[in-house]
């Protein structure tokens, strides 16, 4: 099950349909972790496994940042800076939140 449910997160994502590829790498984790509940994957498969969702798992988040940026990130809001492509400097990607003031001490 593993190995069909990963062929088709790869399928969806050749087709460009990143939320469906990223449903099948789910639930590669749960049958990852039902196999790895009932001791069926020996301890140098597990690297193997967790390897090979990871992989998939960037692929899929490329893939959904590259779509998003094709429409202009329609959901970003204009607070956030306004951006419309990706910053050069990926530390910069934190959202800073506005700070408050401390209370003060009779609070």
């Amino acid at each position: 099950m593993y190995n069909l449910y990963e062929a088709e997160a790869r399928s969806a994502m050749a087709r460009g349909l990143v939320i469906p590829a990223y449903d099948y790498i789910l639930r590669c984790s749960h049958t990852f972790n039902l196999l790895d509940a009932r001791g069926a994957i020996g301890v140098t498969e597990r690297a193997s496994y967790f390897g090979r969702m990871r992989d998939l798992t960037r692929q899929v988040a490329r893939l959904y940042v590259e779509q998003r940026e094709e429409m202009g990130f329609p959901f970003l809001k204009p607070q956030w800076g306004g951006q419309t492509s990706l910053p050069a400097n990926p530390k910069s990607r934190a959202l800073r939140l506005p700070t408050s003031p401390e209370p003060s001490a009779g609070d």
